[in-house]
């Protein structure tokens, strides 16, 4: 197991001099629930992105569901819908989780707004806890998939969300001792 940094914002300077800082990271369990909030609560699938899981990625009605894909807001609005919902559940326990950061103005918690126009794919820990999310833009952009992260250095009281790896079926893993690797949680699942 990976231990979180500590709850404060620590500013290192490395062998090149450079200035950094790491941010204070939630454990697994807070960022399931937070996750898991966020998708089954805040947002839902649109018939666009269920068709594409269904139809292209031929995943099924129960997979779908059990894995909580979700369509990321459709509009600024509908992020400020969502962030609204988000701060009066979780208020200042949003610290830690990548994906929201405090605005400059207003002191207050938000979701990051340029993941509007596609949808989650969560990525799960070996015991299914939710510990991040990936978002598959639905534009013809050459940055196709991207992290649901909110960079220390740009986001005030962001966190990055790393690259963690997606477990798909533990269960079986156990059961076998066989493992198959692929190149997205999408082809996994």
């Amino acid at each position: 197991r990976i231990s979180a940094p500590s709850a404060a914002s620590v500013v290192k300077s490395g062998n090149s001099g450079k200035t950094t800082t790491e941010s204070f990271r939630a454990d697994i369990d807070h960022l399931h629930e937070v996750y898991s909030f966020l998708l089954q609560e805040c947002l839902t699938l649109s018939e666009n992105h269920a068709n594409q899981l269904l139809f292209k990625r031929r995943l099924s009605d129960t997979t779908i569901a059990a894995k909580l894909y979700a369509t990321t807001p459709s509009s600024p609005a509908e992020s400020r819908r969502v962030s609204q919902k988000m701060r009066g559940k979780f208020g200042d326990k949003l610290k830690g989780v990548p994906g929201f950061y405090k605005d400059n103005w207003m002191r207050r918690w938000i979701i990051k707004e340029s993941i509007c126009g596609g949808f989650f794919i969560p990525y799960r820990d070996e015991t299914g806890r939710i510990n991040g999310l990936q978002v598959r833009r639905d534009d013809n952009s050459p940055e196709k998939y991207f992290w649901l992260s909110t960079n220390p250095e740009y986001f005030s009281e962001g966190t990055s969300s790393g690259t963690p790896i997606h477990f798909t079926m533990p269960d079986l893993v156990k059961e076998t001792g066989e493992i198959f690797l692929t190149e997205g949680a999408l082809k996994a699942d």
